[in-house]
């Protein structure tokens, strides 16, 4: 792995273990309470986290997952479009997947592809492919944390840094 991409693939994996540790224990019936009309759920953000990792994987050159195509999400812009979502257990298997298949790509990018114009301009300077990973990582971030408070809004423990097994 390109020696520039690899803190930014350390941040990955823990915003995997941490998108985990977000929905431990949350029920589907919880997962789609809003606060108020204003705001979205979790798993609506989820879903949102999810597909955001799938554009990367394929922003890469890699084979995108497209895990909730049967839900008719593509054309969706807001939570008040959406009229059918799936169960948080399938939002995170499709994240373990996506996230898998994202890694394997990260592995064998050269040099030349990071420093490659991203296919989609990000509101940051650098529009590199390196530049595009940096920016949906920190993505990952900013949903992590409404997932996290939305999590302890809820009435449910705070998130974890830990292993799911030690939870």
């Amino acid at each position: 792995m390109d020696t520039r991409a690899r803190p930014l693939a350390e941040t990955l994996r823990l915003d995997t273990r941490l998108f985990l540790n977000c929905l431990h224990g949350i029920d589907d019936e919880s997962g789609t309470t809003r606060v108020s009309d204003r705001t979205n759920h979790m798993t609506f953000i989820a879903v949102h986290m999810v597909d955001a990792r799938d554009y990367l994987l394929g922003a890469l050159g890699g084979e995108k997952v497209d895990p909730f195509a049967a839900f008719g999400l593509g054309a969706v812009t807001g939570i008040d479009e959406v009229t059918d979502l799936p169960r948080l257990q399938e939002v995170a298997d499709a994240w373990v997947e996506v996230t898998r298949r994202l890694m394997a790509r990260l592995q064998t990018m050269e040099e030349a592809e990071w420093d490659a114009e991203a296919p989609t301009r990000f509101p940051i300077d650098d529009p590199s492919t390196l530049g595009m990973l940096a920016f949906l990582t920190q993505h990952d971030a900013y949903h992590l944390g409404q997932l996290a408070f939305l999590r302890k809004f809820l009435g449910f423990g705070a998130m974890s840094y830990n292993e799911p097994e030690d939870q």
